[in-house]
């Protein structure tokens, strides 16, 4: 019983004020089974005394063939009718110069053949206070399993007598996981192994196919990983920390949600949650499936992405109570923003934890790729002002807007390099270039003709800079876009190619990375070797990109009630599906003509 203050009901305590009601449907629960043995070995068994919680320390211990103990048919855990006998020895009979040489545990490392998030599942026949020891990791290191380095994820299960089922409690994210027996002196029957999936049922309803193969290659593990970061809550990556990231979900995976799966349900619990998470400072919680207080680290480009995100939520879905409810709470952002607007009509050392993207952005002074983000949030501000007859806030967002587009190329062009520099700090441009800084303004118009025909020859064509910083997947989608806006997608394509096909695809990945290295990032200037995830939703922008850019599409009413298509005529064949709330618009272009097909419902404006 909850003893309340005034009420013994439930919930009378926080964090959960208020309960709703479920508006989500629950989770897919589909078995499967181990897809290959990576290895089999055995490991001396030695105790962690200095940190006996850790388990990953033991798990990550590099074994050798079973020689001592036990680990018959372990080609039957692919399988769900086979038999695995597991047992350690307890009393062996080897000794050297008179020397017990311990105990040794057989261990068993599987693949699944992809990144999942699942409830990982054993069904054995033990016997009392044997044990079995579960880690979980989404790639090898050096070709061995080791989840100590980071991601320490592991499960302890001490037997009973007889047959048994174990599963933890919450779900887990992994590729590769390694069952470890301890204490079991006598044999274990191992029935099976397996994993019971726990993703958001989204239906594939939007697809993208080509007749370039490393295209088709791409959008599939964007899409994947947008399967892998939707379940109760949308997150960043479903490995590590299970975050709902305000700007990863706003700028990247719900535009994508829209395209490949059209279900809003998921994206509009994340705008609710977001919403409820917003500071003092008109700023939103980096992250909004959990309490965050921690206002002075509020990216607060993030909450300018939320407000872009809520305008787009109300165009795909027409639902207008969206802008009704959470007004404010754009406002508030917007607001927050204004003070720090200087005489220039720029952002000027914007607080707090200014963010743009994980890599080495001048973030000081006049920064281009923060203005630009601002002025993109100050379109959406100025269309929801409009919506709810605020003349006022209208106004003034469009006056800022003409600040930002009278002088942000004035401040921050280059001749000299022929680009712009990612900052002007009191008066002197930064050393900085980046795409970042120079496609964010391209993307919301801030540059004109000339200068963006310039920028795109001197990063792509002529290649004139010596250096400059590559946005990482996260920011990509400003680039493409960017890249489509000036007339240039075939550049878009081409990075497409180069970036995930190369450095994801080739590589073997079926879902997408974190930054372009796994091993590392070059956030600082210079690469740091650390773990990148291998199912990062933010670096998915392809599966939107695929579909909508190569349509063309653009939506021209709420509710997707009338749709431009200006379909791309490419040197490859396609067929293109967007899931729109009435039903798929279709795009296919097949020995040089194009069809396009639409639901009822739908006005469709083809030039």
């Amino acid at each position: 019983m909850i003893q309340g203050r005034w009420s013994d009901n439930p919930p009378a305590v926080l964090p959960w004020a208020r309960l709703v009601p479920r508006d989500i449907p629950f989770m897919i629960d589909d078995p499967v089974y181990p897809a290959r043995i990576e290895r089999v070995e055995e490991n001396l068994d030695i105790a962690n005394r200095i940190r006996s919680e850790d388990l990953s320390t033991a798990l990550s211990m590099v074994g050798q063939p079973v020689r001592r103990s036990r680990l018959d048919g372990a080609e039957h855990l692919l399988r769900e009718d086979g038999e695995t006998i597991a047992q350690c020895t307890w009393h062996p009979t080897e000794q050297s110069e008179g020397a017990h040489e311990g105990v040794y545990d057989p261990s068993v490392t599987l693949d699944f053949g992809c990144v999942i998030s699942a409830y990982p599942e054993i069904k054995i026949s033990g016997a009392k206070g044997g044990m079995i020891e579960i880690g979980y990791a989404e790639r090898l290191i050096d070709g061995y399993f080791n989840n100590s380095l980071e991601g320490q994820f592991a499960n302890r299960y001490t037997m009973k007598d007889g047959e048994q089922t174990y599963a933890p409690f919450t779900w887990i994210s992994f590729r590769y996981l390694k069952i470890r027996f301890r204490g079991c002196k006598s044999p274990v029957k191992v029935h099976w192994i397996r994993a019971r999936l726990s993703m958001y049922p989204f239906e594939n309803r939007g697809a993208f196919q080509s007749g370039d193969e490393t295209l088709n290659a791409v959008f599939e593990i964007s899409r994947a990983t947008l399967r892998l970061g939707s379940n109760e809550f949308l997150m960043d990556t479903p490995w590590r920390e299970q975050a709902q990231w305000l700007g990863d979900v706003a700028a990247v995976t719900v535009p994508a949600i829209y395209a490949c799966f059209g279900d809003p349900r998921l994206p509009g619990k994340f705008i609710r949650q977001a919403a409820a998470n917003q500071h003092q400072t008109g700023m939103i919680s980096n992250i909004s499936n959990a309490v965050n207080l921690d206002w002075q680290h509020a990216i607060p480009d993030y909450s300018l992405w939320w407000v872009i995100g809520l305008w787009t939520h109300y165009m795909y879905t027409g639902e207008e109570r969206w802008l009704h409810e959470f007004y404010p709470e754009a406002l508030r952002v917007i607001h927050g923003h204004f003070p720090f607007v200087n005489a220039n009509g720029l952002i000027e050392n914007m607080t707090y934890w200014a963010f743009v993207d994980w890599a080495n952005v001048d973030l000081k002074g006049e920064c281009a790729a923060y203005n630009a983000i601002f002025y993109g949030a100050l379109q959406a501000m100025a269309k929801i002002a409009r919506f709810k007859g605020d003349s006022f806030t209208a106004r003034r967002c469009e006056t800022a807007m003409q600040g930002i587009k009278a002088n942000l190329q004035k401040r921050l062009w280059d001749a000299q390099r022929g680009c712009l520099a990612d900052a002007n700090v009191d008066g002197q441009l930064s050393r900085g270039v980046s795409e970042q800084g120079n496609f964010a303004p391209i993307l919301w118009g801030l540059c004109d003709e000339d200068a963006t025909r310039k920028i795109i020859s001197t990063f792509y064509e002529a290649k004139t800079l010596e250096s400059y910083v590559e946005a990482q997947p996260f920011f990509m989608v400003v680039v493409l876009n960017a890249l489509d806006r000036a007339g240039r997608f075939d550049l878009a394509l081409e990075l497409i190619r180069d970036r995930w096909g190369k450095r994801m695809v080739a590589r073997g990945a079926t879902s997408v990375y974190e930054e372009w290295s796994e091993n590392g990032s070059w956030r600082s200037g210079k690469f740091s070797g650390f773990l990148r995830t291998h199912s990062h939703a933010w670096s998915a922008c392809p599966a939107e990109f695929l579909i909508r850019n190569l349509m063309g599409l653009e939506i021209a009413q709420p509710g997707c009630r009338q749709v431009r298509l200006n379909p791309k005529k490419t040197p490859f064949e396609y067929s293109a599906k967007y899931a729109a709330p009435q039903g798929e618009i279709e795009v296919e272009w097949k020995n040089g003509a194009l069809a396009v097909k639409a639901p009822d419902g739908i006005e469709v404006v083809v030039p």
